[in-house]
């Protein structure tokens, strides 16, 4: 082999192995977000796979405010209530007006026994929502909380108003009776919660 041609050879090798690692690291291809049949799916799932799900989903887009309230609530049913209060408080610095992000803030607060910090995001979902009966329900679970008797009583009732003989309403409402030592109250609003079509097990 002459001496060119060893040359050329030693840099044709040279160029192969500087492209090498170049070529290996080529960015993998970026995983799509889940559709919505399979979104759909994991409502039915556990906590704790919807908790793994969710997470994927809201790092794959951490924009994404229906991954941060479904994984809020995913946490907040396994307990890990402060996680679950941050995560949906970081749902409204993307979308400052999702009420379904207020009212977890909300139950996440109230879960871990400091319903005070609730309240504001309970409110705005309350004036946003003037319809729905779920931000007054919370509230008058997080007033109770807070020795807010009257106002809690006026949140259930105004909640009981806009949706009559709620079996979550009146078995919030009852709770607090009973709290309050008011037993025979506390009987007559779970009587009339048990007996609604819609009453779970609970």
């Amino acid at each position: 082999m002459s001496r060119n041609a060893a040359l050329a050879a030693t840099v044709s090798l040279t160029l192969m192995a500087l492209a090498a690692p170049a070529l290996s690291q080529t960015a993998p291809a970026t995983r799509a977000p889940a559709d919505a049949v399979t979104r759909a799916g994991y409502d039915r799932a556990d906590a704790l796979s919807r908790s793994v799900f969710w997470t994927n989903e809201q790092q794959l887009n951490p924009m994404d405010p229906v991954a941060g309230v479904k994984l809020a609530q995913a946490l907040r049913e396994l307990g890990q209530f402060d996680r679950a209060a941050e995560t949906a408080q970081g749902v409204l610095v993307v979308q400052p007006a999702n009420i379904e992000a207020m009212l977890e803030v909300g139950r996440a607060h109230i879960a871990r026994g400091q319903a005070f910090y609730g309240i504001a995001a309970l409110e705005q979902a309350k004036a946003a929502a003037p319809r729905d009966w779920r931000p007054l329900s919370l509230l008058g679970v997080a007033y109770q909380q807070v020795r807010r008797s009257d106002d809690a009583r006026a949140a259930w009732n105004e909640a009981l108003r806009l949706s009559p003989d709620n079996a979550d309403v009146l078995t919030n409402a009852a709770i607090a009776r009973i709290g309050e030592g008011d037993a025979p109250s506390a009987e007559i609003l779970l009587r009339r919660a048990a007996a609604q079509p819609g009453a779970g097990l609970q």
